[in-house]
């Protein structure tokens, strides 16, 4: 999803707990062109270690993973003024 909407965008942060997934986020990083790969980084964490992207987040996306998002980063979007 984040690499989608990267050309709308100042920056991207794709964030993902799945190992593998860093490398399919290469290959396809690497498809787009070289002004909107620099705006575009990986970032492996699970969902509670994610919450400081929030502070200075304009929009955040959300994909679940197959069990859900953790209850701690719930609560932290839930509080975020919109």
């Amino acid at each position: 999803i984040g690499l989608c909407v990267a050309d709308k965008c100042r920056s991207v942060i794709c964030c993902e707990a799945n190992t593998q997934a860093e490398q399919c986020f290469e290959l396809s990083k690497h498809k787009l062109k070289p002004d909107i790969q620099k705006k575009i980084s990986f970032l492996k964490a699970r969902t509670e270690n994610k919450i400081f992207l929030m502070e200075e987040a304009d929009v955040i996306v959300v994909d679940p993973p197959r069990k859900g998002l953790e209850p701690a980063f719930i609560k932290a979007l839930n509080e975020q003024k919109g």
